[in-house]
């Protein structure tokens, strides 16, 4: 079976896929969160087995304080 490589690059807080440190790519999402970034974003993938329903995405969000001082307890995942 071959590796996964997944290459990160700059792209819009509004594009799907998986990304590191950004707006969640959902408005609706972004909208009852306004305080929140996206510390990590996981779209749906069926390439790659990765599936969260229909077309989901899953984002686990902080707010920047907590982010600072390493306060995972406070974040949320949000699957939408």
């Amino acid at each position: 079976e071959p590796e996964l490589e997944i290459i990160f690059s700059e792209c819009e807080d509004t594009d799907k896929g998986i990304k590191i440190l950004g707006l969640p790519a959902n408005e609706e999402t972004r909208n009852y969160y306004p305080d929140m970034l996206s510390l990590l974003q996981l779209d749906s993938d069926e390439g790659i087995g990765l599936e969260f329903g229909k077309s989901a995405v899953l984002n686990f969000l902080f707010k920047q304080p907590d982010l600072g001082y390493r306060n995972w307890k406070r974040g949320k995942a949000v699957l939408k």
